[in-house]
């Protein structure tokens, strides 16, 4: 556990210090500032549009810091010759894999509490923003649930992405698997009625449904889109969400690691 703990601190003191990470903090802050300006165009319900394009611009570099950080972990290590001084220690692979993991998890989250203190701040210093969320929900009790919502997504995100860093030979193949999983993950339903009609019940479909299923299925996560649904189990959802999430992405962080003892240097 200590070999674990002392490689996730290692990590995240590298994603601290690393340039991509400052410029995607400091965009992050940008674009949550610029929501104010988009917000005027509509002054009946501004502090309602910054926090919807507020949180969209938090997933979004999260998700860049969450991929980006993933794809470089081992690429970088491997191409700098650096991993064979971390191997050549009494230190399993998993281990290795794991700590750097849960260091990149960490620094991603740390990405996304800040903006989101900085989105906070950007909604209350509007005059009427206790009234634009007076009249629907409690602002205090569904905002933490969607922001923990989209690090569950970043969560599994990191998984899949580090998995694939291993599994392709470069940064820019990484970065592609990883793109169409999160793309697809997104569009989970609608991929299943296209297989439908397309394959109008062969035998085939069967075998693509139970491919489909591997990809991930993001609408876990999207609790912005039915918090406002009345009579909405949020418990349930959040419940059902945390442990899909931390179940896929321990399957991919499980075969990452056994990818990881497999692999020559």
């Amino acid at each position: 556990m200590r070999s674990i703990l002392a490689i996730a601190r290692y990590t995240i003191i590298e994603q601290i210090r690393n340039r991509l990470y400052l410029i995607i903090l400091f965009f992050g802050g940008a674009v949550l500032i610029a929501s104010l300006l988009v917000g005027a165009l509509a002054p009946g319900h501004k502090v309602r549009v910054i926090f919807d394009l507020g949180l969209l611009a938090l997933e979004l570099f999260g998700l860049t810091t969450a991929v980006f950080g993933a794809v470089s972990l081992v690429l970088q290590e491997i191409e700098s010759k650096t991993i064979y001084l971390i191997l050549t220690r009494p230190v399993s692979r998993w281990i290795y894999v794991v700590g750097r993991f849960l260091g990149l998890v960490a620094a991603v989250m740390l990405t996304m509490v800040a903006m989101a203190l900085l989105h906070i701040l950007v909604m209350i210093s509007d005059p009427f923003w206790f009234k634009d969320f007076s009249m629907g929900f409690s602002f205090w009790s569904v905002y933490p649930a969607l922001v923990f919502m989209s690090m569950m997504k970043m969560f599994v995100t990191a998984a899949i992405a580090l998995f694939f860093s291993l599994f392709a030979t470069s940064a820019v193949s990484a970065l592609v698997f990883t793109g169409c999983f999160w793309i697809a993950g997104h569009f989970g339903p609608e991929l299943s009625f296209m297989i439908d009609k397309a394959l109008n019940g062969r035998a085939i479909g069967a075998v693509v449904h139970a491919v489909a299923h591997i990809l991930p299925n993001f609408q876990y996560f999207n609790f912005r889109d039915f918090y406002a649904i009345p009579n909405f189990p949020g418990f349930e959802f959040l419940g059902t969400a945390i442990i899909y999430g931390v179940a896929y992405a321990g399957i991919f962080l499980a075969l990452s690691s056994l990818l990881f003892e497999r692999k020559e240097f």
